[in-house]
């Protein structure tokens, strides 16, 4: 099926194919999650970014409960690209979720990026501190002990605290004053 699908793909002009998928998602109904995933997805590939934004609520909701977390870390994607940078606050929650959903696959690494992202934009305070230290869970997680204490020290530095380290550099769970 998806030989068939490439080669036919192939010869189809981009016109052909977004016309044809705006008839498919169209051709979609009910009201069942599974169709509004279907019909967010064609609609995504038509290019109709404005209809796709109508159902990729129903379409993540899907994704998650069907622990397709990969699915909704590529939704959830496709949502923050969408969302204007004029409306930081609502970037760094979507943001969030899709360190979530990253974390879910498994994909640790890119978690921690995210969330480390979204503490350098924010000044000193709790909401930073929460996200440096999601960011330092999600390094632990990744195998990467050595960023999960810097994310960590980071994180402590706005208490005036300090994580003592032992003598081979690892993290020991003592704190002392700084």
């Amino acid at each position: 099926h998806e030989v068939c699908r490439q080669l036919i793909l192939a010869r189809m002009s981009e016109q052909t194919h977004e016309r044809l998928c705006v008839a498919l998602a169209d051709a979609i109904e009910g009201d069942a999650p599974r169709d509004e995933a279907a019909r967010f997805e064609y609609l995504q590939r038509a290019g109709a970014t404005a209809r796709a934004a109508q159902h990729v609520g129903t379409a993540l909701e899907a994704a998650s409960a069907r622990l397709a977390f990969s699915h909704a870390a590529r939704l959830q994607r496709w949502v923050l690209e969408q969302t204007p940078p004029e409306d930081p606050r609502k970037r760094r929650v979507l943001a969030r979720a899709l360190a979530g959903f990253e974390a879910a696959s498994g994909r640790y690494e890119l978690s921690a990026q995210i969330l480390e992202k979204i503490a350098a934009e924010l000044a000193p305070g709790d909401e930073r501190t929460r996200s440096l230290c999601d960011a330092a869970e999600a390094w632990f997680y990744a195998g990467a002990l050595g960023r999960a204490g810097e994310a960590i020290e980071e994180a402590l530095s706005y208490f005036g605290e300090r994580y003592v380290t032992s003598v081979s550099g690892g993290v020991s769970s003592r704190l002392r004053e700084g």
